[in-house]
């Protein structure tokens, strides 16, 4: 090889080795516009009260597609508490409550055709719950039927972008991200270790919220594709998620295949409204509290009311006192004449 040549192969070396670098610079200032723009929203949210309604269907080997089930889905927080509840009908019913507070958490379920609650758990201490009250609070960064939630997914390294483009229609322009995934070596098997490829569409204009996405899975034992979108009330502020249709193709779990799936979901979700404490504790279920748990109870708004009189007179008798110091011969009814 002459020294032309040699040469030449260092300088593709090098421009190659420098591509790969400005790629990944690129792909990290993309990561981190994003999370930055979720965090930012993540800290002007204080309370939730969100519910969803969601509606499964199944089809096989092209067959109509055939509701399996219901279920109704349940979430609030505020800065002291945390609950969740779920009610799935799919023949019988199945229905469960959780309960987070600084004192304890607790799990509730109710038996079949009764009202009251039962307390299946309960452990003392304080849990932290940050991670799942932003999963309560935007849905739409909830991946894979719920199971991923794409803030923690994209910080992986095995996330990576490989295209990067704009697409604009009559109402709005959206970034779409195609990316790559390569499963962890040493994290252990979950949803996420046949996931291959796929395309993310993102609203920059507002907190960069997802407007849907495209997840391939591909690997000896599972295959599928999983298409999303998603659809928003119209409010400039915060992105309130209010709809959500996804379909998972006819699929196969090792020598099984998995029929067809539609499910659709309808929101209501609420930010920042008032939320008490006491929904976040057993007794406002009817249910004691543990042994030494005691909760300081919010002051009657009549003694506020009485205060606020109290106040009052205060500041007319201050008032009136300060009158007859500057004007001590004046008579309530004026001098005679």
């Amino acid at each position: 090889m002459g020294l032309r040549a040699l040469l030449y192969v260092v300088m593709m070396l090098l421009w190659v080795a420098q591509s790969a670098q400005a790629q990944i610079a690129s792909q990290e200032a993309i990561k981190t516009t994003i999370l930055s723009a979720w965090d930012d929203l993540f800290d002007k949210i204080v309370t939730v009260h969100s519910s969803h309604k969601r509606e499964y269907s199944r089809s096989k080997d092209g067959a109509p597609f055939q509701v399996q089930r219901h279920e109704v889905a349940k979430y609030a927080y505020n800065q002291r508490g945390y609950s969740f509840f779920v009610d799935i009908q799919a023949g019988r019913n199945y229905n469960k409550l959780q309960l987070i507070n600084e004192k304890y958490t607790a799990e509730l379920k109710k038996s079949e055709g009764k009202d009251h609650w039962l307390l299946t758990e309960i452990k003392l201490g304080k849990k932290e719950y940050e991670e799942r009250k932003k999963m309560a609070a935007f849905p739409w960064l909830m991946f894979l039927s719920g199971s991923v939630f794409l803030p923690d997914w994209i910080r992986e390294d095995g996330f990576t972008i490989t295209k990067d483009e704009w697409l604009q229609d009559d109402y709005r322009k959206v970034r779409r991200l195609y990316f790559g995934y390569r499963f962890p070596d040493k994290k252990p098997p979950n949803v996420l270790v046949s996931v291959k490829s796929g395309f993310i569409d993102f609203d920059p204009n507002h907190y960069y919220r997802v407007e849907g996405y495209e997840v391939n899975s591909n690997s000896l034992e599972v295959a599928f594709v999983e298409r999303v979108n998603m659809k928003y009330a119209a409010i400039e502020d915060l992105p309130v998620l209010t709809e959500t249709r996804s379909e998972v193709t006819e699929a196969k779990s090792g020598k099984t295949r998995v029929p067809s799936s539609r499910a659709q979901s309808v929101f209501d979700i609420k930010y920042n409204v008032d939320l008490a404490d006491e929904e976040f504790t057993l007794s406002h279920y009817g249910l004691p509290e543990p042994r030494g748990v005691t909760w300081r109870k919010p002051t009657p708004i009549y003694i506020w009311f009485l205060l606020a009189g109290v106040v009052c007179v205060v500041l007319a008798s201050l008032v009136r006192y300060k009158i007859r110091r500057k004007h001590p011969n004046a008579s309530p009814q004026g001098k005679s004449s």
